[in-house]
């Protein structure tokens, strides 16, 4: 099992087979993006509980900061703000994360026009929520 076969998989939206690509490496390899995207496919499959489970293990290798995919956030309504409360409210971050320096990173499959507030963005996904016609503050 490769953790490029992982991706196509999640790329493809299959992700049952990619989970179980992720959670075989993972046995082996407890690191954080193996455990990034398994908070990702959890959180797609609508395993709210798992997710954060996975994104537990990303804070403690990483613990001061949080990267999260745009990909991840296709499940909010358009022109949504989204902000660190926002993400609390809808469980996506516990409370005492509040704090968090949160980072976004770009992915092909993001398609919503959302408004993003107090993140870091990396240029690729600043460039991708402009195009959708979504803002970055």
């Amino acid at each position: 099992m490769s953790l490029d076969l992982g991706k196509k998989f999640l790329s493809q939206k299959n992700f049952k087979d990619a989970e179980k690509i992720f959670l075989d490496l993972n046995k082996n390899n407890n690191n954080f993006e193996i455990n990034y995207n398994l908070a990702i496919i959890n959180f797609e499959l609508k395993n709210i509980k798992k997710s954060l489970k996975f994104f537990d293990k990303c804070k403690k290798i990483n613990p001061k900061s949080l990267t999260l995919s745009l990909v991840s956030f296709n499940k909010f309504k358009e022109n949504s703000l989204i902000d660190n409360n926002f993400l609390i409210q809808e469980g996506f971050l516990k409370k005492k994360d509040h704090k968090k320096s949160i980072k976004l990173i770009d992915s092909i499959q993001f398609k919503k026009k959302l408004q993003f507030k107090n993140f870091k963005v990396t240029p690729g996904a600043k460039k991708r929520i402009e195009e959708l016609g979504g803002s970055t503050s």
